[in-house]
Formats: C-alpha cells, structure tokens, sequence
C-alpha cells in the first residue's frame, strides 16, 4: 500500500516550512499569490488528501455545510437542486468543506454539532426558519429574504425584470390575453413573481381574470393540474406563463394531450431555464437565471462568513429571457 502523502510531504516538495503548506490549505490570508499557487500544484501532483477528522477536531468545527430543503420526495426530481447543490458542492469542496442535505422535518437542537453553517432553500413570504437560525445564532445563507427587511446574507435573481421582460415578449407577440399557472403563494419567488406578472399587465392595460390563474404544486403534475382549471374557462388565454420550467412542462405535456398545438393555439413560457427546457418538443421559452452561480455564490458567502474573511452582500444575479419555440405570434386578433 502507498504511503499516505503528508503536510511534511508537500512542503519538502515545495521547499516550505509544514506551518506554510497549513496555512495555504486552510486558506489563510498572508501566504503570497505565488506561494500558495506553488503549493496547491505541489497537492495536486502529489495527490494529497487532508484528514479531515484530524482537522476538524483541532479547529472545533465540522467543515460541514447544510443545504436546508423541504422535506418532500420531489426535492430532488426538480432540476433546481441537483443545479443549486452542483455550484454549491464545487466551491465547497474547492475550501476543504462537505456538504450535507438537511431536511425541514430533521431540523432538531443537534443540527448545529453536525453542520458549520447552511444554505436555506425555498424561502417563504414570511420565513419561520430564517428567524429561527438567527435566534439560534446558526450562520447561514439565504436564496431570498423571507420578508426580513434587515437579512443581507441572501442570493437572489432578479425576478422583477425577467417576468417584465416574457409578458412583454408575449405582447409583443400580439397576445393579450394572459394566464398565470403558478406554484404555492407562501413560497417568496413565487408570491413576487406573481406580483410582477400584475403589475406589468396592468402597466400595458391588459385584462385580468381569475379564471385564468391557477395553483399547483411545483411539478409536472401541478403543472399539468392547473392549466386543466384554466382552458376550461368560456374563453381561453392565448399564452401563459408558468412560474418555474417544470410546471410549464406540464401545462404543454396537457396541452397537447387535449387536442392544443403550443405554440399555434397556445404559447407558453417557463421560468429557471432547466436544463430539459432546450432538449422538450416545443423547446420552452424561458427566464434564465443561473442557478449553478447562485450555488457557487452561497457557498462562498457562507464560507467567508464563516472564516471571518470579508464578502458581498446581498449578491442579485442578473436574469435573460430565452426565446424558444413555444412561443408565437397570436393566431387570430385579441383586443
């Protein structure tokens, strides 16, 4: 069996003291740009692993991070989180940390001697779990706000402009009469998403219905489920927009299972760009938003945090809307 390559391996390697190899592995600040590069080249090539045990009971820590997601059997069917947990995990295992899924329904009082810190998911309007982990004094991360006017430790897209820019794509398109089939409204991206979608329709004098809104659960089901309420209206929109790309997969998917082409009788627009959205049959105009970087950002947000190093916040990432083929112009005029 090889020998186990040690600090002392890779600093007779390098021709530094074991006390710099350290330091550059637990990233401390005051080793120069080209000593730390020399000596992560040194860990590469001597394919050195840390003990990770070892260091974690020195440092009284665990190295841990928790990615905090709802307890349901579809979290990880949803491409968001394999997306989230890749960016997440990269960044993470690059500063010498794991990563572990924390589910809302294990949060106990021991949480914290198994995690350093955590990236909490699917905020609410009003997040009872935010309050928690700041009582609790749980360094965390936050993909929203959660209705705390003072949180700045969050990562966020900007919804605002991205549902401004598809209902205007579709005005543009000559359509005019929009539906909205939308995830759970205690969920804050859905509820500000939402939100938006009114305003600009109101901001171009478009018509509202409420027959032409409908919930779902966040899946192809609930996707499929809602659209179902909303073409049964006595008239029926000639685009909607879906809150996220898997719920506009299902409201196509049914679409077509009833007899309507998408884009010719109904044009639909998804949310997230998954990564499914270019390879379906339509491909689905969507709002991009990078949720691999919004992983990478978290991570690094909470690792600064948690080193004491100083970081940006709030991070808001940049949206775009991408436009596929199962949008179109409006077959016949709407006024």
């Amino acid at each position: 069996m090889p020998k186990k390559v040690t600090i002392k391996d890779i600093a007779k390697h390098v021709g530094v003291t074991p006390t710099t190899v350290s330091n550059v592995l637990n990233g401390t600040n005051r080793i120069s740009d080209e000593t730390r590069k020399r000596v992560l080249q040194a860990v590469e090539e001597l394919n050195y692993t840390p003990n990770m045990s070892a260091r974690a009971l020195v440092k009284k820590r665990t190295y841990a991070i928790g990615l905090f997601i709802p307890a349901t059997p579809r979290a990880f069917s949803d491409p968001y989180y394999s997306e989230l947990l890749r960016g997440l995990t990269e960044v993470s295992l690059d500063h010498g940390y794991v990563v572990s899924i924390i589910y809302s329904d294990s949060l106990d009082s021991l949480v914290r001697e198994r995690i350093d810190g955590l990236v909490l998911t699917e905020v609410k309007v009003n997040d009872q779990y935010i309050q928690y982990f700041k009582q609790s004094n749980m360094p965390f991360v936050a993909l929203g706000r959660g209705g705390d006017a003072d949180l700045m430790d969050y990562v966020m897209s900007d919804t605002r402009r991205g549902l401004q820019e598809a209902v205007n794509h579709l005005y543009r398109l000559g359509h005019r009469r929009l539906g909205y089939v939308l995830g759970p409204l205690a969920y804050e991206y859905v509820y500000e998403r939402y939100q938006v979608f009114r305003e600009t329709q109101r901001h171009l004098g478009l018509e509202y219905r409420p027959q032409w809104v409908a919930t779902g659960e966040n899946s192809r089901e609930g996707g499929a489920s809602a659209v179902r309420r909303i073409i049964r209206a006595d008239e029926r929109p000639s685009a909607i927009l879906a809150s996220t790309d898997i719920m506009a997969l299902g409201a196509i998917e049914y679409l077509r299972e009833v007899g309507y082409a998408v884009p010719e009788d109904v044009s639909v627009v998804g949310f997230d760009d998954a990564e499914f959205s270019k390879y379906v049959r339509p491909s689905i105009t969507t709002v991009r938003h990078d949720i691999y970087r919004a992983g990478r950002h978290a991570a690094q947000m909470l690792i600064a945090k948690l080193e004491g190093r100083p970081y940006t916040r709030p991070v808001n990432l940049p949206v775009r809307l991408i436009v596929r083929d199962s949008t179109a112009p409006v077959t016949h005029v709407e006024g």
